[in-house]
């Protein structure tokens, strides 16, 4: 859990300047850096679970939340974070011949974000994505090959306004990861 509270928060506010008073049509807008003149607060927290099952199965979970509050009007704070985040998961470290065989997935969801930048403000949409690895030990080598995908099932999204979608293919990758004695 976090508390924050800020005197002169820096922030941003529009401003357009006309550039031809004959024609209201002729202006340029220019995004200025200001400080607040009230106390901006902001504020967060986070609750997971980690929950060992028989048979080497595993569920976690986790939920958090951030905001910002009193922020005044026409003043443009940039804090692009969704009020709340969840991950679920299933994982298996060991199963198969020898226990060598293992897998994990992950369901991650965010909120919608009210998504505040210098070209363009609007509205994100919530995001739910999923997550997928196999893994193979290879204890002659004290090495894991593990092969994964983000994005399983191509769930387009963006992450700021203006910005193209995610979600064109999923992501598949293959790792050998070398473990320590």
């Amino acid at each position: 859990m976090y508390t924050g509270e800020y005197e002169n928060f820096i922030g941003r506010r529009d401003v357009v300047q006309f550039t031809d008073p004959a024609n209201p049509a002729a202006y340029r807008g220019i995004s200025v850096v200001v400080n607040s003149d009230v106390k901006v607060k902001t504020f967060g927290w986070a609750l997971g679970l980690d929950w060992r099952l028989p048979a080497n199965f595993a569920v976690n979970g986790s939920v958090s939340s951030d905001e910002i509050r009193d922020v005044p009007n026409n003043f443009r704070s940039s804090f692009n974070a969704p009020k709340y985040r969840t991950v679920l998961g299933l994982s298996n470290s060991g199963f198969g011949p020898k226990n060598l065989m293992g897998f994990n997935i992950n369901w991650r969801w965010q909120d919608k974000v009210d998504f505040e930048g210098d070209f363009a403000s609007g509205t994100l949409n919530p995001i739910h994505t999923v997550d997928f690895a196999l893994l193979y030990r290879l204890p002659s080598i004290k090495s894991q090959l593990k092969l994964g995908a983000n994005n399983l099932f191509n769930q387009y999204y963006t992450n700021a306004i203006g910005n193209p979608s995610i979600g064109d293919y999923t992501m598949w990758r293959i790792l050998l990861i070398y473990c320590k004695p």
